[in-house]
């Protein structure tokens, strides 16, 4: 009895945003939120020179791979804040004239006095926040950062059967499933790469909230970022 097989593919897409909170009063002591820097896992956080927040602040997570800490009272080590803006969101406090829920467009900014500096690159995509000129030049310089500027793409087990490293300490080759897992464990490896085969990788937009899809972000009324990804299985 002849046997046949066929490879079938199922694609889904997901579409992310993440929002931030702007208040419609000037002043409310009440339920001000302090404002005391951003890191990530390649970047320090000016504040504190290190991938950590400021003593009594809170960290949040937001978008894929980025912190912002918060505190819910003044403290010294507090950076005057003026907004987040993105590649595809303006910022509302730029634009104090038509700061409020209907609204739907702002200019890509900060506020006059302030400065922008970079929080994080979601898919190809640059988001910023605003800090008062001035205000972070007692604080360390941000480290240049070096190539690649992406995260490397998860690989497909089904192109493990095409994947070869070289052993610098056998002085080996290695192809298929066996590399594969002596690539994932690390150590005595110069090389390595997976030749292109009909089943490519799935393309993504570096997962903007998280690698898994079943993350949520914190819902208000000022969108910062968008993103769709496409996940094939």
């Amino acid at each position: 009895m002849r046997q046949c097989c066929s490879e079938i593919k199922y694609q889904g897409r997901a579409h992310f945003e993440a929002y931030w909170c702007v208040g419609s009063r000037e002043k409310h002591s009440d339920y001000n939120m302090w404002f005391g820097g951003t890191f990530s896992s390649t970047s320090e956080n000016l504040a504190t020179g290190e991938k950590k927040c400021p003593k009594r602040y809170h960290s949040f997570s937001l978008l894929s791979d980025l912190t912002v800490c918060l505190a819910d009272s003044i403290l010294n080590s507090y950076v005057p804040f003026g907004g987040f803006y993105s590649c595809q969101h303006g910022n509302p406090l730029a634009s104090p004239k038509k700061n409020n829920s209907q609204t739907k467009s702002w200019s890509s900014k900060c506020p006059e006095g302030y400065s922008k500096h970079l929080a994080s690159v979601v898919g190809g995509c640059a988001v910023y926040y605003c800090a008062r000129s001035g205000s972070l030049l007692g604080y360390n310089l941000p480290r240049i950062q070096r190539p690649p500027f992406m995260p490397k793409p998860p690989m497909l087990k089904t192109d493990a059967k095409e994947f070869v490293i070289f052993h610098t300490q056998s002085k080996k080759w290695e192809k298929g499933y066996s590399a594969l897992q002596s690539f994932e464990s690390g150590p005595g490896i110069l090389d390595a790469y997976a030749s292109q085969t009909s089943s490519s990788p799935s393309s993504s937009s570096s997962s903007l909230l998280s690698s898994s899809s079943s993350s949520s972000s914190s819902s208000s009324s000022y969108s910062t970022f968008s993103s769709s990804s496409s996940m094939s299985s």
